[in-house]
């Protein structure tokens, strides 16, 4: 609609397999966290205030169909028409692998053939090998589905299995930004194919290191992206954006242990971070902790009632 999109034209479904979040959804009553990033007059044209929260406008309410359903059932959605774009970010980390490929199999089948597809940094590699390729746009990155020809390229991309930090890894951050010498640096090292032992980074690399360190997870690139989110953290040991990223991306390494440490560490530098709390509380469901996913939920709950009053 703030694109001038005619809202006649524009169909919402919004899925999950809680019934209760469902329920809540449908309510459409949001709190004061919700809306950072957005300015006042964004609230004031789709929100009302009232005593519970701002209230989604009926206009926007409309739009949205609301469906009970399981992403990894074969046949979800199977009689809908295709959508233009489907956002599922940070949901296929908490799956199992068998239920992983089951609801990447049911996203590609939903997904039109000019649409996009939006997954969480720590996810995109498991689109390697279907048939959807990444489209970027600034920091923005999303999936299509290819053409045949995209696709052999990409099933033959030298980068899928590429492990380490070596040379090649600098292709994420455009090399014209480099100097001379330490382009030289990185050139060398990549045609001796070896890893450079505390190599000297360039002022340019070092500001990019997170968003790098998103790229590579992007790109499946995991062990490399954790190793740019570390060098990230030893630079800039108060950065609850990199441990959130870097628990992202251990969790879709299995390391659950340790994705769990680095929530907790992100929670300590900012106790109201909902995303951080969140993902420790899914974390912690999925590991069978019961209660501590319950006081983790509850403390959720309190900060966004706080956050309203």
């Amino acid at each position: 609609m703030e694109a001038g999109l005619n809202p006649a034209n524009i169909h919402i479904d919004a899925v999950d397999i809680s019934k209760k979040c469902l329920l809540k959804a449908q309510r459409a009553i949001y709190h004061q966290y919700s809306f950072r990033g957005n300015s006042r007059s964004f609230q004031e044209r789709y929100f009302q205030s009232t005593e519970a929260g701002s209230h989604l406008c009926e206009q926007v309410r409309c739009m949205v169909n609301f469906i009970n359903g399981n992403l990894a059932d074969p046949a979800f959605l199977a009689d809908t028409p295709l959508y233009d774009v489907v956002f599922c970010r940070n949901l296929l980390i908490y799956f199992d692998v068998t239920t992983k490929e089951r609801a990447i199999q049911v996203l590609e089948r939903l997904v039109s053939p000019e649409g996009l597809l939006f997954v969480g940094h720590a996810e995109a590699w498991l689109l390697f090998k279907t048939q959807l390729i990444s489209v970027r746009q600034d920091s923005v990155v999303a999936h299509r589905k290819s053409t045949t020809g995209e696709n052999v390229r990409k099933n033959h991309h030298p980068n899928i299995q590429r492990q380490g930090f070596t040379g090649k890894n600098i292709d994420v951050v455009n090399k014209r930004q480099l100097s001379k010498k330490n382009h030289s640096q990185f050139v060398a090292q990549e045609r001796l194919n070896v890893a450079p032992q505390n190599p000297i980074l360039p002022i340019e690399l070092k500001v990019n290191l997170l968003e790098t360190a998103r790229a590579l997870a992007d790109e499946g690139r995991l062990d490399e992206a954790v190793k740019l989110c570390n060098d990230y953290l030893n630079q800039n040991q108060a950065s609850t954006e990199a441990y959130l990223l870097l628990g992202q991306v251990q969790q879709a390494m299995a390391q659950n242990e340790r994705a769990a440490q680095s929530f907790q560490k992100a929670i300590y530098l900012q106790p109201t971070h909902q995303e951080a709390l969140t993902h420790l509380a899914l974390l912690k469901e999925h590991q069978g902790n019961a209660d501590s996913a319950n006081l983790l939920w509850q403390r959720i709950h309190r900060l966004t009632k706080d956050k309203h009053f």
